[in-house]
């Protein structure tokens, strides 16, 4: 296969060769004489009978083996700029990258992916690529994408302090929980987004930690949620004031150990289980809204009620949880999908092989036409008229490959008019242009997927609007009460004293209550506002203290969305 390649690469490079040479002349064409529609067409026709004659397969292999090669030199440059890795160095996380899209059901681009926010983490070259096999192993493990993986659980060991050479045991541990609680990875990554730093600077484990987030979780209180209650929880009890201090002092109970650190989560909750016994559950419950708040109460009562052997069973667990993110991804692998996503990552490698082959001949096509850009300004208006209906910039790589697969291996010897030549330039250029006098099958049949997707994007869009509308009208939150209500979010993701947790969370549920949406009809206003903002962010109206920024009205949206379907149509 290599001989053909590099056969078909020589070729190519021949008519390269003998296409700058025409667009040469083109820029000299154009500067002598403006380009009539006639002539405009005249080309065109001869373009698109030179593609006539391609061989359907050549273009096909070559045209999506460039694409996919692009999408990964895209995605590697994003963590060679994050890392700042040497040459050596960048050569070592691509490899690891094309290693993990050989060998699993993710692709090489979705490994380059996961570098990059590994890279943001913090993580060195040489971490990355340590920590990357973990990070595959969560992902097929937790049924997540492989960049979410890597932000989840980069996140979490930056929380805790841990090194790369920790990765694969953090990944154990955090399978074997959600393999065993009521829970899942997000959820685990949520709530250890909140409670991580805390947990850490008060001396417990990463596997006490992450059994009270589980036996929350059993409890239905889960996420974010579960995180800001075992984080009040543990603030209170490790610095006691007001009724917390008088009720710790009337029942003996103490918190820190002899060593300065909280004692571990076994010995705590046994510890304050045996100082409570006795009381009926009407006292308890009173008893724990002393020492950690009434917010977090019903929390503390569930862990509590697990009782100290059980936790500490379970804490054991996880930490002789070894091996079971592999084991456990290995057993999703094995299914006719796992097989198949599995050969498509094969796949897209065998095209970043083939694809690297002719992305730098591409590229000097591409460079060489650069000049043409700034000659075309100067036609006239009349021949401008009969170009391109249609300029797709969004999608020009697409178009990138159509046209290069249509028109440089199409035409063996560019035997075109000057301008012939400069038309061919400003496809290869960016796919912008299409004659508006030539609805044949072939254009229609170029745009097809484009114009299909475009659809798409409309009806979905319009359903999102359809739900917000809904939403928003059933909601009695005003704008300014919606935008509160996102900052209370962010504020109590860095909250650390207590008062202000308790604080904020009464203010939260007031306007929760106040909204008359459920909790889940909520959470589904809030994404809906942030999606339809970042698709069309002229219809927002207010941006709050935080930074959120909230719908007002949805006029804007409905005329970008008409202005979309009219575009289709």
């Amino acid at each position: 296969m290599s001989k053909s390649i590099g056969e078909l690469k020589g070729r190519i490079s021949m008519e390269a060769a003998s296409f700058k040479d025409k667009m040469n002349e083109a820029r000299g064409e154009l500067d002598k004489t403006a380009i009539s529609s006639k002539n405009l067409k005249r080309d065109f026709d001869a373009i698109q009978k030179g593609a006539g004659i391609v061989g359907a397969a050549a273009v096909a292999v070559i045209g999506s083996s460039v694409k996919v090669a692009a999408d990964f030199q895209q995605s590697m440059a994003r963590v060679r700029a994050i890392s700042g890795a040497t040459e050596e160095e960048f050569g070592r996380l691509e490899a690891a990258a094309r290693k993990a899209g050989a060998e699993t059901i993710f692709g090489a681009t979705d490994g380059a992916d996961a570098l990059s926010y590994l890279a943001m983490a913090g993580f060195s070259v040489n971490e990355q690529i340590s920590a990357l096999p973990a990070v595959l192993d969560a992902a097929i493990a937790g049924n997540v994408d492989l960049a979410a993986s890597a932000d989840m659980v980069s996140n979490i060991m930056t929380g805790f302090g841990f090194t790369a050479e920790d990765t694969g045991h953090a990944v154990d541990v955090l399978v074997s929980a959600m393999t065993s609680a009521n829970t899942d990875m997000p959820m685990l990554a949520e709530g250890m987004k909140y409670v991580a730093p805390v947990a850490k600077s008060l001396g417990w484990t990463f596997e006490d930690t992450t059994t009270a987030l589980s036996k929350l979780s059993d409890a239905g209180i889960q996420g974010g949620q579960s995180g800001t209650v075992l984080r009040a929880s543990l603030l209170s009890l490790a610095n006691p004031v007001g009724a917390t201090a008088k009720v710790m002092k009337t029942l003996g109970i103490e918190a820190i150990g002899a060593d300065g650190k909280m004692k571990p989560l076994p010995d705590l909750m046994g510890h304050i289980a045996e100082k409570m016994e006795g009381m009926t559950d009407a006292q308890k419950t009173q008893t724990a809204s002393q020492l950690v708040g009434t917010q977090a109460a019903s929390g503390f009562l569930a862990i509590l009620d697990v009782g100290e052997d059980e936790l500490r069973d379970y804490s054991k667990a996880l930490e002789n949880s070894a091996g079971k993110a592999k084991e456990m991804a290995a057993i999703q692998s094995d299914t006719l999908v796992g097989s198949f996503e599995e050969f498509k990552s094969a796949m897209e490698e065998v095209g970043i092989s083939i694809g690297n082959e002719f992305l730098p001949l591409f590229r000097d096509i591409v460079d060489a036409g650069t000049g043409i850009i700034e000659k075309f300004g100067e036609i006239d208006s009349k021949s401008i008229a009969t170009i391109a209906t249609f300029v797709a910039v969004a999608s020009g790589v697409a178009i990138l490959i159509t046209t290069i697969g249509k028109l440089a291996l199409a035409l063996t010897a560019f035997a075109l008019t000057p301008v012939g030549a400069a038309i061919i330039g400003l496809s290869l250029l960016g796919g912008l242009i299409a004659v508006a006098a030539m609805n044949t099958v072939d254009f229609e049949e170029v745009n097809l997927d484009l114009a299909e997707s475009m659809i798409e994007t409309h009806d979905s869009l319009q359903t999102s609007i359809d739900q917000f509308e809904e939403l928003k009208n059933k909601s009695q939150l005003s704008t300014e009460e919606f935008g509160r209500l996102l900052d209370i979010q962010d504020e109590l993701r860095t909250a650390v004293d207590d008062s202000k947790i308790e604080k904020l969370t009464a203010e939260q549920e007031a306007l929760r209550e106040k909204s008359g949406l459920s909790n889940k009809e909520l959470e589904t206003m809030v994404g809906l506002n942030n999606d339809l903002i970042e698709a069309v962010p002229e219809s927002t109206e207010l941006i709050t203290e935080q930074g959120n920024r909230v719908i007002g009205t949805t006029d804007a949206l409905h005329e970008y969305n008409a202005e979309l379907a009219e575009s289709t149509g």
